[in-house]
């Protein structure tokens, strides 16, 4: 291996660039926020409060891993990591009736620029579907 430290970073920097590259998941449903904050409810069908960020501490350390495994193809790295990200909040989400966990939509963006983005198996529900799935089970 040839050459410093730095004039090898400069050369990965060259091969893949200093763009922002950013990941996320939304669980597009009007009350996920609610049901993420609210540590208080009680989930008797399975879930918790905090599904999305217990997600992320349980995966944070493979997420790195994987990322700076294959910095020549950070894109695909985060990419994947936001599809697990959205598959394992799933596991943590609280199960009522079932559309928070059929709402993750992962998204990545490089330098601002969306590059990927994962509709939702489940869309978020409008007003009048809430209150029809609520009298049906209520």
């Amino acid at each position: 291996m040839t050459g410093t430290f730095q004039e090898k970073t400069n050369e990965l920097i060259r091969e893949v660039g200093d763009d922002k590259l950013t990941g996320s998941v939304v669980i597009n449903q009007v009350y996920a926020q609610n049901q993420h904050e609210s540590v208080h409810f009680k989930h008797p069908h399975g879930g918790r409060a905090k599904y999305l960020e217990t997600a992320l501490r349980q995966q944070e350390y493979n997420m790195l891993r994987h990322l700076s495994s294959n910095l020549r193809w950070l894109r695909t790295a985060m990419i994947r990591n936001m599809e697990t990200l959205s598959r394992e909040a799933a596991r943590h989400t609280p199960v009522l009736y079932g559309n928070l966990i059929a709402s993750g939509r992962p998204m990545v963006k490089d330098n601002g620029a969306l590059v990927y983005d994962r509709l939702p198996a489940q869309g978020r529900l409008s007003d009048a579907e809430l209150k029809a799935q609520g009298r049906r089970t209520g």
